[in-house]
């Protein structure tokens, strides 16, 4: 086999394997606001009909704007950093015990 072809397949496997459903959710997040986007610049000669169509376009792209920033907030909501949980869950279990004690 060539060289090349070698040094792509370690690289194929490292990224199937680094690839976490996190990562996914992020990734259709993201192509979720390329859609908007696309939605948007094809309803921008709907912007002169009339005011109401100017906020549905400005509105589609603050949407758009907002998915393929990240959406940090819904990927985080989705997938919850565990360290941060089980801290949580921890704190409300010793408050509850606390309170059952006295």
């Amino acid at each position: 086999m060539p060289r090349g072809i070698m040094k792509i397949k370690p690289s194929l496997r490292a990224v199937k394997e680094t690839m976490k459903p996190k990562d996914i959710f992020g990734l259709a997040v993201r192509l979720l606001g390329l859609w908007f986007t696309y939605s948007g610049i094809t309803n921008l000669p709907r912007v002169f009909a009339g005011f109401t169509d100017l906020l549905f376009v400005i509105g589609t792209f603050a949407v758009a704007w907002w998915l393929i920033g990240g959406a940090t907030l819904l990927v985080s909501h989705a997938y919850p950093d565990p360290t941060e949980e089980s801290g949580k869950e921890s704190g409300i279990l010793e408050e509850a015990s606390a309170k059952t004690e006295a």
